[in-house]
Formats: structure tokens, C-alpha cells, sequence
């Protein structure tokens, strides 16, 4: 067994392991692996990467965040029997909902949003 060290740009990576083995008049070496224990290095983020995600986070909680708002500012028009603008702001909870990607979310602020719907329905009929 043979190991081999490969030096690039002043870094060495290795140990490679090869073993001899001859084949017809030739010794050819092949390559068994690398060492098992190595160090297993981490993928680190590019900081774009880590900008884009914080961002994504961040409009993600901004949307649940304002249709939050819009579930209390329906449920405040609900009890002061302001129906009609209630039904305009349930039509901006509609469209915001389509924005939410997190399904887990999504569920929930829906259980939310349908319990709005049934007062509405129950107020204008």
C-alpha cells in the first residue's frame, strides 16, 4: 500500500491510498481510497447566500407578520358590525395567503382566516 500526497497553490491534500498490482508485463497502481478518520471539512456559506436567506426569512415573517394585522383588523370590523369592510379586508387576506409559501404556516393562519369567513358569512346573512 502507497500513499500519496498531492501539493496545490501551497495546500497538500491527502493521504491517497494506492496499491501495486501487475497486469499482464505492467505494474499499474490503483486507488484504493482516501483515509477513513480524515477531517470532514464544513460547506460554508457565501455571505450572498447567507444575505438571501436572511432576507427570505425575514419577508416570509413580514408576510405572516401584516396577515396577523389583517386577521385583527378584520375581527375588530366584525365586532363593531362593520361587515362591508370587513369583506374588503378578508379579499386582502385572500391575496396575502397566496404569498405564503410555508405550508405549515399556512395551515394554521388558514384555520384563522376561515373562522373570519364563517363571522362574515353569519353577520351578513
Amino acid at each position: 500500500m502507497v500513499k500519496r500526497y498531492i501539493k496545490r497553490k501551497g495546500k497538500t491534500y491527502g493521504p491517497y491510498h494506492y496499491k501495486s498490482k501487475r497486469i499482464g508485463k505492467q505494474v499499474k497502481s490503483i486507488y484504493v481510497g482516501k483515509e477513513e478518520n480524515g477531517k470532514i471539512k464544513k460547506r460554508k456559506h457565501s455571505k450572498v447566500q447567507k444575505v438571501h436567506e436572511a432576507k427570505e426569512y425575514h419577508f416570509k415573517d413580514k408576510r405572516v407578520h401584516e396577515f396577523k394585522l389583517l386577521l385583527r383588523k378584520a375581527d375588530s370590523l366584525l365586532i363593531e358590525n362593520r361587515v362591508a369592510e370587513a369583506m374588503q379586508v378578508y379579499t386582502e387576506l385572500t391575496n396575502l395567503y397566496k404569498k405564503i409559501k410555508d405550508e405549515k404556516e399556512k395551515l394554521e393562519l388558514y384555520e384563522r382566516a376561515r373562522m373570519i369567513y364563517d363571522r362574515i358569512r353569519l353577520q351578513s346573512g
